[in-house]
């Protein structure tokens, strides 16, 4: 449509607080497609006290004037021109980008990048020393998720000559929280070393704290 235009409308729907970006494409068949629009918004959590916070809707968007009835301007905004009563004129932008027919608009994926979910009461435990053979007292480590969406925890195991048991089950609610008791049980004399490793639901996503204690000679 030689001269003319249309609105394309982008919504932005987060999973969880941070910043998120994206591009708008259009592909058409002009020259230098596919033209891009790069696109950005920052998720929050609204804690809502007494008092609550007042959001402001979001400004109309004006419709598109036809082809051949330019706008006019009169003091601070546009008008439309005589012969055309109630016609809502849209003011002239600068990123406003041509398009030839037969054009294709998409939106690519957006990335987020945000703090951990998971947090941790403790990011190591160290034991004293501990009798070969025997078990020590629990430690116990607070798992939190911070997110505003259910953490999947697919496995949590302790190495070495540490051991562990939890009540996280296979998934920790927003802004909940669940326990992992860790015991020491040494095989030998002299410093001894583990991990506790925590696998999240997605692939890759793994937390490891280190764990350490001594062993002693058993008594007699």
């Amino acid at each position: 449509m030689p001269a003319g235009n249309c609105a394309v409308a982008v919504t932005f729907k987060p999973l969880g607080p941070g910043t998120y970006t994206g591009t708008l494409s259009i592909a058409d068949n002009g020259p230098g497609s596919p033209q891009t629009v790069a696109l950005s918004g920052t998720a929050v959590v609204f804690t809502v006290g007494p008092n609550p916070p007042v959001i402001e809707p979001p400004p109309t968007t004006p419709q598109p004037v036809e082809p051949g009835n330019p706008p006019t301007a009169s003091g601070g905004g546009a008008s439309a021109p005589k012969g055309a009563p109630g016609r809502e004129i849209i003011p002239s932008h600068s990123n406003l980008i041509p398009l030839a027919p037969a054009t294709t608009i998409t939106a690519a994926p957006a990335t987020v990048s945000s703090a951990p979910a998971l947090k941790f009461s403790s990011l190591k435990v160290t034991f004293p020393a501990q009798a070969v053979g025997t078990s020590s007292g629990v430690q116990t480590i607070t798992v939190i998720n911070s997110s505003v969406a259910p953490l999947v925890i697919s496995g949590i195991s302790a190495s070495q000559d540490f051991s562990q048991t939890n009540n996280c089950g296979e998934s920790v609610a927003a802004g909940d929280s669940c326990a992992i008791k860790v015991s020491f049980k040494p095989t030998a004399t002299g410093v001894r070393s583990g991990m506790l490793t925590i696998q999240e639901g997605a692939p890759g996503s793994t937390q490891a704290i280190p764990l350490s204690g001594a062993g002693k000679p058993a008594d007699p």
